[in-house]
């Protein structure tokens, strides 16, 4: 226990997930501290009659939890590695700390905008019952009750929060490996996120758009519908495999990108 202990305060691990911690705990509180923010102020909107508030089911903030993670992980990539190298810290410890760290931080973030979502709907649920500028929106199953579609997609959103977790920690390493590229070489990494999924258009999709012009010009009503049911059956086909090997394909290339970007933090100069 003491060897581990020593390996551990030696590599300065602590003092790097302190850091780390604090400088993304602060930003990630703080937009914490927006949603809640903008809630209030809808709340007293609703109160004031000024304009209605309404509901939508509980779920967490999936989009602000994907622009939080690409600014985090560009901070730490740049300034934050810059700064642990200064003071000695070796490569894998800053690479090892800032993965913990942003992890732990998203985590906490998502578990955040689950619970002021909440609370948030039970408030609005609460003041419908007094109040006509408040009111849950049911969607188009007009058969549930607002208590009972709270009911329902709470359970539905805590039912796939272990898998929402687990997207947001594969997604975490690759957007960590691009913000670690960015700051190897931005143009280069911009021109590959880019120019790849264009290349990729232009080599695939842009001869069927020119097949299906000129056979729309030059072919038959029987050559137009047979090449249709070939095309159907090709997105089908397409689409069946995107759902059955997308998490297998989106944890693989998460798996593959924790070695990828150390391999761009041990570059990272000291000061």
């Amino acid at each position: 226990m003491a060897e581990k202990l020593s390996v551990y305060r030696t590599s300065r691990m602590k003092g790097a997930l302190r850091y780390s911690l604090l400088r993304l705990g602060k930003l990630s509180l703080g937009l914490l501290a927006l949603i809640l923010l903008s809630d209030i102020i809808a709340l007293i909107m609703g109160l004031t009659g000024f304009s209605t508030c309404e509901g939508t089911g509980v779920s967490a903030n999936w989009a602000l939890t994907l622009f939080l993670m690409l600014v985090l992980s560009c901070m730490l990539a740049k300034s934050g590695a810059t700064f642990l190298c200064r003071f000695g810290t070796s490569r894998f410890t800053v690479w090892l700390s800032q993965i913990v760290s942003l992890a732990l931080c998203m985590v906490g973030f998502v578990l955040g905008t689950l619970l002021l979502s909440l609370a948030n709907n039970y408030l609005i649920l609460a003041l419908s019952r007094h109040n006509e500028h408040f009111s849950i929106l049911c969607g188009y199953d007009f058969a549930f009750l607002p208590e009972t579609y709270l009911a329902q997609s709470f359970r539905q959103t805590m039912g796939d929060f272990p898998r929402l977790l687990l997207d947001c920690l594969e997604v975490l390493c690759l957007m960590y490996l691009f913000a670690c590229c960015l700051r190897r070489n931005k143009w280069v990494t911009l021109a590959v996120v880019i120019l790849g999924p264009l290349l990729l258009w232009v080599l695939t999709l842009a001869p069927v758009f020119r097949q299906a012009i000129d056979l729309v010009q030059y072919g038959s009503e029987g050559e137009i519908f047979i090449q249709s049911l070939q095309w159907v059956n090709w997105i089908q086909k397409a689409w069946a495999f995107f759902n059955d090997h997308w998490r297998l394909v989106q944890g693989l290339a998460a798996l593959v990108s924790l070695p990828l970007s150390y391999l761009c933090v041990r570059s990272t100069p000291r000061p």
